[in-house]
């Protein structure tokens, strides 16, 4: 029998509780909520948001992964389409500032933005060849954003931190560097800002972040409408594919019906033989847009 993937979710939560033996109140007490929240979460017929669930599911170190057919409906999704039709500059704008607006009431909420919250690392464009997905920002500048940058910093010649400058020499390497200037954007998995990931997840208000960046990051890949993703580092091909990425081998996935491509930190330890196949393989999928100059 299939069930909805609300109903799912929530027999996945009740299932964890049990084999586990945590009941309302602690899990509630983990949470942050009360233990009526909890009991509703698992309340078939209440009509929880399936965020909520997987926040829960976080708190127990169990993961939500959710399968679906590839529909005409979600292709239409997946480049750049609202309801079929298609998404255009002043639309795609619109829908973005209404996901910071959203970001930053959350946070006036709920916290954990000391170190400030990157959405985007550059404009929103419409079909753009390459998104660029990192794990999150770590907060030196403390900025907390309200709207996206007005220019690419990866791409930005005249950015001095080492991730950037790699970036363009890989991409300049395989001949994307046009594609890097006028054809990609970026985000990351996280929105808050902190000075290490590992650091952060112990914070109380991670996991409930976790869950919305990702949420928010899926609704701006629908919009957008990439070809291809590629993200550097372990954690953020892991947090959207749900597949494993092993040291020093590309991997390859899916995120919101995106290809996605994984290739290692390019500060901590990404071998140059990867970040070459990384490319190439990025190179491959987004065909015509690549640039031979």
């Amino acid at each position: 029998i299939a069930l909805p993937a609300l109903a799912a979710a929530k027999v996945a939560l009740y299932d964890a509780m049990q084999r586990q033996g945590v009941g309302n109140t602690a899990l509630a007490a983990r949470l942050g909520v009360s233990e009526g929240a909890v009991r509703r979460l698992v309340d078939l017929d209440h009509r929880s948001h399936i965020g909520h669930v997987e926040t829960a599911l976080h708190a127990l170190g169990k993961r939500l992964r959710v399968s679906s057919v590839y529909t005409n409906a979600m292709a239409d999704r997946s480049n750049g389409k609202v309801g079929g039709e298609p998404v255009d500059q002043a639309t795609l704008e619109e829908k973005i500032k209404k996901i910071y607006h959203d970001a930053n009431v959350y946070a006036d909420r709920v916290g954990g933005v000391e170190y400030g919250m990157n959405i985007l690392l550059s404009p929103p464009i419409k079909s753009p060849a390459l998104m660029v997905v990192s794990v999150q920002g770590g907060g030196a500048d403390r900025h907390r954003q309200t709207s996206w940058p007005d220019v690419f910093a990866y791409a930005d010649d005249s950015n001095p931190y080492p991730f950037g400058k790699r970036m363009r020499t890989d991409f300049e390497e395989r001949g994307l560097l046009d594609v890097l200037k006028t054809k990609a954007v970026a985000s990351n998995i996280v929105f808050p800002q902190w000075p290490s990931f590992d650091g952060w997840r112990k914070q109380p208000t991670a996991e409930g972040w976790l869950v919305k960046s990702k949420q928010w990051l899926e609704e701006i890949v629908h919009l957008m409408g990439p070809k291809v993703i590629l993200t550097y580092g372990k954690k953020p091909f892991e947090e959207l594919t749900g597949e494993t990425k092993t040291k020093d081998v590309v991997a390859q996935g899916s995120f919101a019906g995106v290809p996605v491509v994984g290739c290692g930190h390019l500060i901590r330890g990404a071998k140059r033989e990867e970040r070459r196949a990384a490319t190439s393989r990025v190179a491959k999928l987004i065909g015509g847009d690549c640039s031979t100059s």
